[in-house]
């Protein structure tokens, strides 16, 4: 699934943590169905505040997950099992190369996202995303690495 990128609704507090290189790993107990890497959209409240790259997709029964991971984010073994109860298993992004948008970009005019979408590379209903990141992310190393455009 190469030409595409990934717009996370998330809250406010983790993606701090994240753009802050605190939080390595974005637990989902629903993931993207992409190969690594991808680039990561962070979207608050409507808008997009951030990126990163996710490098792996980890799934695993709950515990071990939460032993191998916990320990390279702020989350809590506890607050980790709340989050996935009743679950088996569970997965986590691993992630890198965090960038903080200067200013963020409004998508008011795009449809509500839940947990995730897909940003499919021109012509597609996200051009207007898709064109703002392909310019500003064109120019970082490790996203021209990606072979995105």
């Amino acid at each position: 699934m190469k030409n595409k990128m990934v717009l996370l609704s998330i809250k406010g507090k983790y993606a701090d943590q994240i753009l802050s290189n605190i939080k390595h790993y974005e637990y989902r107990r629903k993931i993207p169905v992409l190969q690594p890497p991808f680039i990561l959209l962070l979207n608050v409240s409507r808008e997009i505040v951030g990126s990163c790259i996710v490098n792996k997709i980890h799934t695993l029964p709950i515990d071990e997950l939460i032993e191998r991971t916990v320990d390279r984010t702020p989350q809590t073994k506890e607050g980790l099992l709340k989050y996935y109860a009743e679950l088996d298993y569970g997965s986590a992004m691993e992630i890198s190369e965090p960038i903080k948008e200067s200013k963020t970009i409004k998508i008011i005019d795009m449809p509500i996202i839940q947990n995730y979408c897909y940003i499919e590379k021109p012509p597609s209903k996200w051009d207007r995303i898709w064109n703002r990141f392909e310019h500003r992310l064109g120019k970082h190393p490790v996203y021209k690495q990606l072979e995105l455009f």
